[in-house]
């Protein structure tokens, strides 16, 4: 197949030609994944991911690290506080407890946050 991911010098295209196990993950199937998954305090899962940018399969760790109340555009929320590591970027998710979904997502290192504006 073939990946497109931005750099700092501008867009870089890999083509992959690689088998990939089966039950390892695409990157992009995060939202879907936190959907089903099975919350709980102090849960953990290990999960292989395959990564497009890379080319290659990485162990991704999905911590709940707690829960809290998160306000944003679309309301307050009871979530559960997430730390997802392992990829490129360490990255703090707020999953509702409601409906899960991530109604919060920041990334670690860098001042960029995503909040939900509203719900469907």
């Amino acid at each position: 197949g073939q990946s497109r991911t931005l750099a700092q010098t501008g867009p870089r295209e890999r083509t992959i030609d690689t088998t990939v196990a089966a039950g390892v993950l695409d990157d992009n199937q995060a939202e879907i994944l936190m959907s089903v998954l099975p919350w709980a305090a102090d849960a953990r899962w290990t999960l292989p991911v395959f990564s497009g940018g890379k080319g290659a399969v990485e162990n991704t760790t999905i911590h709940v690290l707690g829960e809290e109340s998160v306000t944003v555009p679309a309301g307050t929320f009871p979530c559960w506080k997430v730390e997802v590591s392992g990829g490129e970027q360490t990255v703090i998710m707020y999953i509702s407890k409601e409906r899960p979904g991530v109604v919060k997502l920041e990334l670690q290192g860098i001042p960029v946050v995503f909040e939900l504006t509203q719900r469907n």
